[in-house]
């Protein structure tokens, strides 16, 4: 069995004797801290940024466009190159 020492003998009398008045100053404490952290919440600010402007959406009819595009302009490649004359005169 552990024996206690003087000091710890002389803090359990103590708390003995004045134990509603600890648990009433803790209980005290704590609700003070709890009403201290709901009142000092700062008010939500919410930054807001110039709209920026959305991409411009692809859609399979601009993709088919522009792969009609590129392949007209294979096409007139390879026309100038038979007919042995530049991509500009076509």
């Amino acid at each position: 069995m552990e024996t206690l020492t003087a000091k710890q003998k002389a803090n359990r009398a103590y708390y003995a004797r004045n134990e509603e008045k600890i648990k009433a100053q803790k209980k005290a404490a704590a609700t003070s801290k709890r009403v201290e952290k709901q009142t000092n919440k700062r008010p939500l600010v919410v930054k807001t940024r110039p709209a920026v402007k959305a991409p411009r959406k692809v859609t399979a009819r601009s993709e088919e466009v522009q792969r009609m595009k590129v392949r007209k302009r294979i096409d007139d490649y390879h026309l100038a190159r038979e007919l042995g004359i530049g991509v500009e005169e076509l």
